[in-house]
């Protein structure tokens, strides 16, 4: 495939299956600037931070293997 084929192909402007330039369907369509937030994204509190990490695993908390149905013979 020529580079410039590819490259139209990455960007939108060329159809991958027909190779042939991509249609405007909706030529009065102008993309608008969304606003950014206002919101300030705050680092976790000093809690979060020193929250001890959760023990055991998976099985134990959803009551072990015998809620999964399976059967362990010791």
């Amino acid at each position: 495939m020529r580079p410039e084929l590819a490259t139209s192909i990455a960007v939108g402007d060329t159809d991958p299956i027909t190779r042939e330039p991509m249609k405007d369907i909706n030529p009065d369509f102008k993309p608008r600037l969304i606003k950014p937030s206002s919101k300030v994204l705050k680092s976790p509190s000093r809690r979060c931070r020193e929250r001890e990490k959760a023990t055991g695993d998976i099985l134990s908390f959803f009551g072990g293997l015998q809620y999964l149905g399976i059967l362990v013979l010791s």
